[in-house]
């Protein structure tokens, strides 16, 4: 991000500047929608099934999940930082 920020800010107006950063925010907004319980997407298929539902879930079902959640967040972030980040650094092709 930091290496596209810096070429569009020394190649263009910054215009494309303002459309890059919306480009970045818009994306934010996708990945906290997605139906992970760490996120608001989560959040909003917990609630869709209460109501649903009629009761609430179980404190013990809504730490399952939670934890089901961060765990995969975690798992995510690992991977993409070892295989986009490091791999390229240590200059290996995939």
């Amino acid at each position: 991000i930091m290496v596209a920020s810096y070429q569009i800010v020394s190649e263009q107006s910054p215009v494309y500047y303002a459309y890059f950063l919306g480009l970045i925010s818009a994306s934010i907004a996708v990945l906290n929608l997605l139906p992970i319980p760490p996120f608001d997407g989560g959040l909003i298929v917990l609630m869709l099934v209460e109501k649903g539902r009629g009761s609430a879930l179980s404190e013990k079902t809504q730490s399952v999940l939670a934890t089901t959640g961060w765990v995969l967040v975690l798992f995510l972030l690992l991977y993409v930082t070892f295989f986009a980040d490091l791999m390229r650094l240590m200059g290996v092709q995939q």
